[in-house]
């Protein structure tokens, strides 16, 4: 890819430290500046494909948090090919999960609306952290 700073490409290994004479592929999606250094953005797994467009889910949370009454989310893939959105709002404030999705489509330019989005707050670890395996569970049923 180019080293715009821009595009998106899947990391690769290769070279004589590597166990196998054939490239590697690390399963991650990174874009490569201009002083050569890469910047990790996503699993390659992590998208959903919108239209024929893949759009990864960091992009959709991205779009999400540009929204004024989002105050977090995260996004688990759902049944089938699917992602769903978990959506926590900020207090005394509301919106549906159809103008959240609306909001989605139209932020990323997308045919159609990205993923199924349910609205409530997020579950937590005894830390603090989302409880993504509760996140998993919850994108399933």
């Amino acid at each position: 890819i180019p080293a715009d700073g821009v595009s998106e490409g899947e990391v690769t290994l290769s070279g004589e430290l590597m166990t196998t004479p054939a490239a590697f592929r690390t399963g991650d999606l990174a874009i490569r500046h201009a002083d050569g250094s890469i910047e990790l953005r996503e699993r390659s797994e992590a998208t959903v494909s919108v239209g024929g467009v893949d759009v990864t889910y960091a992009a959709i949370m991205q779009a999400l948090a540009k929204h004024a009454a989002v105050a977090q989310s995260a996004i688990e893939a759902g049944p089938e090919f699917g992602a769903v959105a978990f959506v926590e709002l900020k207090p005394e404030v509301s919106a549906s999960a159809a103008e959240l999705a609306t909001h989605c489509r139209l932020s990323l330019n997308l045919p159609s609306d990205p993923c199924q989005i349910r609205i409530g707050p997020l579950p937590r670890t005894p830390t603090g952290r989302i409880a993504r395996l509760t996140l998993r569970a919850l994108a399933n049923s």
